[in-house]
């Protein structure tokens, strides 16, 4: 890992103390965590997010790519050899506009969007800076 990537990765959870009480400073256990991707694990690159709220009182945040529509159909005219010379556009079968793509739905309660929201800050700070 290089020090780019050590200072903007970071963790983002809630603590039950704040990070300069006396407790802390006492005692430290050190704690292996290890990161195990699942199986339904991927990078996900996003153009925009899509958000609300629901009845629980959770913050869905709706990661999605936008791009222009795939036709579902097109019709080529081909010379005598069999290559593509032209698109008949008339038959083109596609979808009008911008496709938007949701790819993941992300479930933050309250305490954690505004854990999230902070640390997301910071880390916009130290990324301005380098």
């Amino acid at each position: 890992m290089n020090n780019t990537q050590g200072k903007n990765m970071g963790e983002t959870f809630l603590k039950d103390t704040p990070a300069n009480s006396s407790a802390m400073l006492r005692a430290t256990i050190p704690m292996e965590i290890h990161f195990v991707k699942s199986s339904h694990f991927r990078v996900i690159h996003a153009n925009g997010v899509w958000y609300g709220g629901d009845s629980q009182g959770n913050l869905h945040l709706t990661v999605f790519n936008e791009r222009t529509a795939i036709p579902k159909k097109v019709v080529v005219n081909l010379n005598e050899q069999g290559l593509v010379i032209s698109e008949d556009s008339s038959r083109r079968e596609s979808k009008e506009g911008v496709v938007r793509e949701m790819e993941a739905d992300i479930v933050f309660s309250v305490p954690a969007a505004v854990e999230f929201y902070r640390t997301l800050g910071e880390n916009l700070k130290n990324l301005k800076a380098i």
